[in-house]
C-alpha cells in the first residue's frame, strides 16, 4: 500500500490509447488531451486499484473490444481480478480531468497480450 498522504508522493498513471486500429503511446500527455470521441483509452491507477476504460463515441468497434479486453487482462494479471473497472465517461472525466501530471505508458509486456 502506498502512502498517498506523504507530500513528496507523486501519483503516476499509466495508459495506452487505441485509435483507428492503432495502439498509441500516451507518454507525456495528460488525460484531458486523450479522452476524446475518436479514442479508446485504458488508464491504470495501481495505487487506488482502478482501471479507467474510456471508449469514445466515434471509435471503431475493434478498438473498443481491444481496450475492454486489455482492461480485463490487466485486472487479472496485476490486481488478481480485484480492481474496479470504471467505464462511465462522466466519472472518468470527474476523476481525471484535473490530473495535470503526464501519463506514462503501460509496459509493453502487458500490451503484447493483445498482439
Amino acid at each position: 500500500m502506498h502512502n498517498t498522504s506523504n507530500p513528496l508522493y507523486t501519483k503516476i498513471l499509466r495508459g495506452i490509447m487505441f485509435k483507428r486500429r492503432d495502439i498509441l503511446s500516451v507518454k507525456g500527455k495528460i488525460p484531458r488531451e486523450i479522452l476524446r470521441n475518436d479514442t479508446c483509452v485504458v488508464i491504470l491507477d495501481d495505487v487506488d486499484n482502478v482501471i479507467y476504460l474510456w471508449t469514445g463515441k466515434e471509435t471503431f468497434v475493434e478498438d473498443k473490444v481491444r481496450a475492454a479486453r486489455l482492461a480485463h487482462l490487466l485486472d487479472l494479471r496485476i490486481f488478481g481480478g480485484a480492481a474496479r473497472i470504471i467505464q462511465d465517461p462522466s466519472i472518468i472525466m470527474e476523476k481525471l480531468a484535473n490530473f495535470d501530471k503526464s501519463l506514462d505508458d503501460i509496459p509493453r509486456v502487458h500490451i503484447s497480450m493483445l498482439l
